[in-house]
């Protein structure tokens, strides 16, 4: 596998030298599930990056790209799940054979950023540090209710 990372020099427009790119997002979202325990307290969650890059210097040789990540979830869920019923003959109905409920909260966080300074002094000579830092945190909690044989 070949990752090529965005590159200060890959935004040159020509002869004039102006290399600056300038890219973002910001995405807002709300998570609704059965919640649990009905409490609205899901929130907003999102996600938030941006990226600029430019290259500087006499003769615009060195490059410089910083990107910086944000996301974020809150929510709570509950699922129900019905395993097969039977047919009882002597209460002729249906029976349910096992029920499990879960309730969970989950509320997780990732983030961080990478900068990366490029030296560029001819076309085919090129060379580039690169330092990043990513984390994520998450915590949830779940409860389970089983009925039924294991």
């Amino acid at each position: 596998i070949n990752l090529v990372t965005l590159s200060a020099f890959d935004a040159d427009d020509g002869d004039n030298g102006d290399n600056a790119l300038v890219d973002s997002e910001l995405t807002l979202s709300k998570y609704e599930l059965n919640d649990v325990p009905d409490d609205n307290d899901d929130g907003i969650g999102g996600i938030a990056n941006i990226t600029i890059s430019n290259t500087f210097g006499k003769d615009q040789v060195y490059g410089l790209v910083v990107s910086l990540n944000y996301a974020n979830k809150n929510r709570d869920e509950q699922k129900t799940s019905i395993a097969t019923y039977f047919y009882n003959n002597e209460l002729q109905t249906p029976v349910n054979k096992q029920l499990r409920t879960l309730q969970y909260t989950n509320v997780w966080q990732k983030y961080g950023g990478n900068l990366k300074l490029e030296f560029k002094p001819l076309e085919n000579s090129y060379s580039f540090l690169n330092a990043f830092y990513y984390t994520q945190e998450e915590d949830e909690h779940r409860n389970f209710v089983h009925q039924g044989p294991r």
